[in-house]
């Protein structure tokens, strides 16, 4: 797993979040689980507020953040923010939030077919321990555009992970 590394601007996204552990009614890539029912509540959304969008709301990509802080290690306990790249939150609907993810450097993961529903990220923090970097931030995010087509069947689909990257300490 040899990921490609850029720079990247800020991203200013808007959509819903969840903090919890998202895995206590369903296991994980499961639309049962509270990532999956946050998915829907966010394209429902959509459908409901279409013209209150500055862009296209039904275009892509989209991306799932997950924010990790001290509740994380000890209780399983994290946020999920899913939703879209944005300009301005000037027409930011009401009821939607807006995340502001930091310029930086990201080591950017493609995982195809099976190796999405795999243990990467364990993968990843090995990568990072061997190459002596470190995350720069408590966050990464999955990046999904049309190379994405579900997860049943997972076989024909592929999404991107950033991770923010700086030099171990």
């Amino acid at each position: 797993m040899e990921p490609n590394r850029i720079n990247h601007e800020a991203l200013l996204l808007a959509g819903l979040s969840f903090y919890g552990d998202p895995f206590t009614n369903s296991d994980p890539w499961s639309q049962e689980n509270q990532i999956g029912r946050l998915w829907a509540r966010l394209m429902q959304f959509i459908k409901d507020h279409e013209g209150d969008f500055a862009r296209d709301p039904h275009g892509l990509p989209y991306f799932e953040v997950h924010l990790f802080g001290p509740e994380t290690e000890t209780h399983g306990l994290f946020e999920v923010f899913v939703g879209l790249e944005i300009t301005n939150i000037e027409r930011l609907p009401l009821g939607l939030v807006a995340k502001r993810l930091p310029a930086c450097e990201y080591a950017i993961f493609t995982l195809e077919g099976q190796a999405i529903l795999g243990d990467w990220e364990r993968e990843i923090l090995n990568w990072l321990e061997e190459n002596r970097l470190q995350e720069a931030d408590p966050y990464n995010f999955q990046y999904y555009d049309e190379r994405f087509k579900g997860l049943d069947p997972v076989d024909g689909s592929v999404i991107d992970v950033y991770v923010p990257i700086k030099e171990k300490r």
